[in-house]
């Protein structure tokens, strides 16, 4: 009973502190830091329960260490009575890149801003001279073969070759529902073959399209457009979506591979 009436005074005596000692947490500085280590770097600091996290674009956050803390709150210094709240971006660079939806009724539309580097096999889907492939496109090769966070190199694509039509073989990596529709969706595509829920190399992106918009073509004309296929995607580009973080593509025929 003795032991039973410590423990409840223990409790009591630690109250509803924030950290796990009962002393007050002070908010460290993590804006600048991937969100994986600055969740590590709260904790740390004696903070224990979940961190709120804002952002994370159209197909919201699948990979942390993707992700840079824009800013935070509470300040620097601050004690934590409240679970701290994160806001995070692709990057937290200057202004977006031209391009992109231009009347989006989604939030995270209206900042507009693994590696495949061999040539594509032999396809059914129309290629016009002017398309760009990775046999003709240094620019292409390289976009394909960059990394996941090379934002800079991935919107400058964008913005040097919005209007033009790019021919890639790629994956649908995510999907998920246009806003309130039920029969529009938003859909992630990642180049190369399915690797999971991620992509080494830049993330483009199908916005408000049902199956009828792919133009599927070919021998093989799948039922439906489901996660972890692959595709060739024949595309054009409309832009650089910065809070996504994806290059924002129209689809103009989609073969199954």
């Amino acid at each position: 009973m003795r032991r039973f009436a410590l423990a409840l005074t223990a409790i009591s005596a630690i109250g509803f502190t924030s950290g796990c000692s009962g002393e007050p947490v002070d908010m460290p500085d993590v804006v600048g830091m991937k969100l994986d280590d600055a969740q590590k770097a709260v904790e740390k600091a004696g903070f224990d329960d979940d961190v709120q996290v804002e952002g994370g674009g159209v197909f919201g956050i699948v990979v942390e260490s993707n992700w840079t803390v824009c800013s935070q709150e509470p300040a620097v210094g601050s004690e934590v009575s409240d679970p701290p709240s994160l806001t995070v971006e692709r990057d937290c660079g200057g202004d977006d890149a031209e391009g992109g939806r231009e009347n989006s009724s989604s939030e995270d539309q209206e900042d507009t801003e693994d590696a495949q580097t061999e040539a594509p096999s032999e396809s059914s889907a129309p290629v016009a001279d002017q398309d760009l492939t990775v046999k003709n496109s240094p620019d292409l090769r390289a976009l394909l073969a960059s990394g996941n966070q090379a934002f800079d190199a991935h919107r400058a694509f964008a913005t040097k070759h919005k209007g033009e039509t790019i021919v890639f073989d790629g994956a649908v990596g995510l999907i998920l529902p246009h806003g309130d529709y039920s029969t529009r969706f938003d859909y992630a595509l990642y180049p190369g073959d399915y690797d999971g829920p991620h992509t080494q190399g830049p993330t483009f992106a199908f916005i408000d399209v049902n199956y009828y918009d792919f133009g599927l073509i070919g021998k093989k004309i799948p039922d439906s457009v489901d996660e972890g296929k692959n595709f060739r995607f024949t595309a054009t580009v409309k832009g650089f979506q910065k809070r996504g973080g994806f290059i924002e593509l129209d689809p103009v025929a989609t073969e199954a591979r």
